[in-house]
């Protein structure tokens, strides 16, 4: 089953968080009430399906029958059949559960864990229920500390014969094996006999032997484990014993493991309330013990320093895994402490680091910057979708969220202008009169990033961001279904602020969402993080064309205020109406923690590590009688070229330097131009001539943003500038003539000049165009189109020839252009001047025709500009350039050009193969392509 499948027309499959020998868990959203749950999906290994299904229904009858009990067990929630041959089991979802830590903590940690869990044994056995199934996987931690039982595949009734029960099913060899936790097996259950409550007892022996020592007491594969067994039994071997492995393990507690390990079950301790007196008997003793030594040892200190403590601390308590529920006998508190109440004595996760709470308040503050964050619980979201007129209408499907906290309010320009005074930034400018409790504005996703690192805090996601501003109940505004008004938010329409500028933190009260967020409506734009970004850290940022925002601004009108109304931005854009506010994930999940491997793990929280063959552990290995095979490493060819430049460059340029292994910056020509030259891989298929300015995004000016507008002219020249190619970075506008080198010999000094004249003629007069555009000329109005150049007859048809001879498919399209086809690809290709000009349509494109018009206009086209924007990152690494052309969609263009006329045959074939087969690849995610 693959993630959106839907299982009896309801459940809705998430992803897979657990897999045993015949089943699967998955993480599914029950579609016809919005809530998470565990869907188990099982195939018979023959084809003996009915027996299969009783076996199934079984199950889910005992799974229903405990969750009646208790909340402490998973509860079977639902079950039937699926097509023609597979079961479904629907559970309730533990969220982040652990298995039962038998191994970290104190003893009397991992004691008090371990009869939290034999507690809800003793309840499956006051059923008339035999587990025959228990192991730690089973056994589910929440992330609150409660533990739950679950995975009733192999329980039976005890007043139930074995001989009702098909040999196939009570045969642990043919059903436990496949989940592969044969070494809590009673022997009885391995001899088919029939099994009671002492097989159950004999797991929990076991498991209480991991706590003492750390170790199974019987390992190897089952063959092996039985064998063993049978050893002991026979007296060929003594038992094993904790104190063996470990000599410190208190006698008591030595013996009474023996007694619940016992491999003879006649022997073996005969209930599970006798395993719980015994490890309460011993934790209270060494409990009393430790209580006296404390006690007497502040006394002694008391006597010596009278003055120095009016009272005595109180007597510390035992750390304790979660409360047990209303089926499980209560335990009394430790001699000399107070019992506590139910809800003080669950244990909670920590905060995470750096947060506190604000003391009587459900508020939490993050000590480094001071912003008060609120938690928002997990749970199902039905997004709204961007144009829906009235609540329910346009609607997305259901989304899984986990809890988080999030900021009350966005980052103020207080909590800013600190952030900038700690690290040495630049402020960002203000674009009108804003005080320190006004929403900052005008700064970039990548401020939104440096803030969070410093912070030690995050952005939040746009599910995360719609579920802060209304709830789970599909509200239609933070504040209910009722119309904005100027009571509730700072649009476009407000009396007041509408237009000018922002109004000050905590303004509208009225327009509170359901988790307690202001501003949620207004105000200012909030940049938003995506699912699979990393945590900020001061590292870089990562990189992606455009980034979200939600929640519409002070200049937005409502209609793209709506909660569910996404706009997306270059991650550099610095505007007027956009700022951030910050959010911080529940806790943070060692690394160490994985998903369940069997089918009883149902938690929602899943690793997604790739894990190698062991055949890819391999490498470097070698036999005694294969040689030992030195591997050159590839020659750099790129650094070679470069240094060979760099020997002649002095006697056509001034002021050479190499800032880079394979990079070269001079001033050419009487103009005194600042140039590089540089070769980016070490094969040196291609490398570039560049030219370099300053420039400040925050400073651009232009409908409908400043920053638009300029990306709008560089496409621009992209499209029609064969050998140009204009890119824009941070804080760079960089101009480029790209070399095709594979093949080519060595530059000479003339050849190199010819380059460098070539590039500043084709460049000089667009880049006054920039210039212009840059102050806030329209684009389409500035950057010139250029009168197309005739291609060649006589060179087309001696190009013609040329590829005819290598046996490539080529058709005339006019008499002075070429199509070679390449594959799939239809390269066109001609000869203008002295060079090859190639151009491919990479990926078409329709584009919409509201779009196309509201960018004429001088407005925002969504998709368009996070097109472009993506292409101008694009840019940065191909040896092709890619642009936008309204009519057909993003197309690549090259340039080959040879000294002494047309390139040899062997060069022609590298770039146009190159060509096809690079472009090939390229996806781009602003138009929905799979990355």
């Amino acid at each position: 089953m693959h993630e959106g499948s839907r299982i009896a027309d309801r459940y809705r499959i998430e992803r897979l968080i657990g897999r045993g020998g015949t089943s699967q868990v998955y993480e599914a959203i029950d579609t016809k009430f919005g809530a998470l749950v565990a869907l188990k999906l099982a195939r018979p290994p023959d084809n003996d399906f009915a027996e299969f299904l009783a076996r199934f229904k079984r199950e889910a009858k005992i799974g229903r029958l405990l969750g009646r009990c208790s909340s402490r067990f998973v509860r079977a929630l639902d079950w039937g059949q699926h097509g023609d041959d597979l079961c479904y089991l629907v559970m309730d979802l533990v969220e982040g559960a652990t298995d039962l830590d038998l191994y970290s903590g104190t003893l009397e940690e991992k004691i008090e864990r371990l009869i939290e869990a034999s507690l809800l044994v003793q309840e499956v056995h006051k059923q008339r229920i035999v587990h025959r199934d228990l192991k730690p996987a089973n056994f589910l931690t929440s992330r609150e500390g409660r533990i739950h039982l679950g995975d009733f595949g192999l329980a039976k009734l005890l007043d139930e014969s074995d001989s009702a029960i098909s040999r196939s099913e009570n045969m642990i060899t043919q059903t436990g094996l496949a989940m592969g936790t044969p070494f809590y097996m009673a022997p009885e259950q391995v001899d088919a006999k029939n099994v009671d409550q002492r097989a159950d007892i004999y797991a929990l022996g076991v498991m209480l032997f991991q706590v003492l020592t750390g170790e199974l007491p019987f390992e190897g594969s089952i063959g092996q484990l039985i064998a063993a067994q049978q050893e002991v039994l026979t007296g060929v071997r003594p038992m094993p014993r904790a104190r063996e492995f470990r000599p410190d393990v208190p006698q008591p507690l030595d013996e009474l493991c023996g007694r619940a390990m016992e491999l003879d079950d006649l022997k073996r301790m005969q209930s599970v309330a006798e395993l719980i007196q015994g490890l309460g008997a011993t934790r209270r003793a060494k409990l009393t013990t430790a209580v006296q030594a404390r006690t007497s040892g502040r006394r002694q200190a008391q006597r010596l320093a009278p003055a120095t403590r009016r009272h005595p601390p109180p007597h510390d308590q035992p750390t304790q895994r979660g409360q047990p529920g209303p089926v499980m006998a209560r335990r009394g508190p430790p001699p000399g402490a107070q019992s506590a109440p139910t809800g003080e004595r669950r244990r909670r996760r920590p905060l995470p680091r750096g947060l506190r709470r604000v003391p009587g308040s459900d508020e939490f503050v993050n000590e480094k910057d001071g912003t008060v964050l609120v938690r928002v619980p997990g749970g199902v979201l039905q997004p709204q979708g961007e144009q829906a007129p009235i609540a329910g209408e346009g609607t997305k499907d259901l989304i899984r969220v986990e809890g988080f906290f999030v900021a009350k309010y966005p980052i103020s320009w207080g909590q800013y202008y600190d952030f900038c005074q700690a690290t040495g930034r630049e402020p960002p400018e203000q674009r009108f009169e804003a005080g320190e409790d006004h929403p900052v504005h005008g700064v970039s996703w990548y401020d939104a990033w440096a803030y969070c690192a410093w912070a030690g805090l995050r952005l939040p996601t746009e599910v995360e961001w719609e579920l802060a501003a209304r709830g789970q109940d599909e509200r239609r505004w933070p504040w209910g279904d009722a119309p904005p008004g100027p009571e509730r938010c700072n649009t476009a329409e407000h009396p007041t602020y509408g237009g000018a500028g922002t109004s000050p933190l905590g303004t509208f009260p009225q327009g509170v969402s359901p988790a307690g967020c202001h501003d949620m409506v207004g105000n200012v734009l909030e940049w938003l993080a995506d699912a699979d970004d990393p945590p900020p850290s001061p590292g870089a940022p990562p990189q992606k064309p455009m980034r979200s925002l939600r929640g519409g601004a002070f200049r937005l009108g409502i209609d793209r205020s709506r909660p569910g109304q996404t706009i997306r931005l270059s991650p550099r854009a610095r505007e007027p109406h956009v700022g951030f506010r910050v959010a911080c994930s529940l806790f943070r999940r060692p690394a160490s923690e994985r998903a369940h491997s069997s089918a009883s793990g149902i938690v929602s929280s899943v690793s997604s590590d790739r894990y190698q063959s062991s055949a890819e552990h391999t490498v470097g290995t070698e036999t005694p009688s294969s040689p030992q095979v030195v591997v050159q490493p590839p020659r750099d060819e790129g650094r070679r070229i470069v240094k060979h430049v760099r020997a002649f460059l002095p006697t056509i340029a001034d002021n050479v330097a190499r800032t880079q292994r394979r990079e070269i910056k001079f001033v050419f020509g009487p103009e005194r131009r600042g140039l590089a030259f540089a070769i980016p891989s070490p094969d040196a298929r291609y490398g570039y001539i560049e030219h370099r300015v300053k420039l400040d995004p925050s400073r651009l000016l232009g409908s409908p943003t400043g920053l638009i507008n300029l990306l709008h002219a560089s496409n621009q020249l992209n499209a029609t500038q064969p050998g140009l190619r204009c890119l824009i970075s941070a804080d760079r506008l960089r101009l480029r003539r790209y070399l095709f080198l594979a093949g080519r010999h060595d530059f000479t000094p003339a050849s190199f000049r010819v380059e460098v004249e070539r590039f500043v003629s084709d460049w000089e007069y667009p880049f006054r165009a920039l210039r212009q555009v840059q102050k806030g000329a329209p684009w389409h109005e500035t950057i010139p189109v250029p009168a197309p150049q005739p291609a060649q007859a006589a060179g087309a048809l001696e190009l013609e020839e040329l590829l005819e001879g290598a046996k490539v498919d080529v058709e005339r399209l006019e008499e002075n252009r070429l199509s070679a086809l390449v594959g799939d690809q239809a390269i066109e290709l001609s000869w203008v001047g002295d060079e090859v000009r190639a151009y491919l349509l990479v990926r078409p494109w329709d584009v919409p025709t509201e779009e196309l018009l509201e960018v004429r206009q001088g407005g925002h086209g969504t998709t368009i500009e996070s097109l472009i924007d993506e292409l101008n990152e694009l840019n940065h690494d191909r040896h092709y350039t890619l642009a936008w052309e309204p009519r057909a969609g993003v197309v690549a263009r090259a340039i080959l050009r040879d000294e002494g006329g047309l390139p040899r045959l062997d060069r022609l074939l590298g770039f146009i193969d190159a060509l096809a087969v690079e472009s090939r690849a390229e996806r781009f995610a602003s138009l929905g392509d799979r990355i």
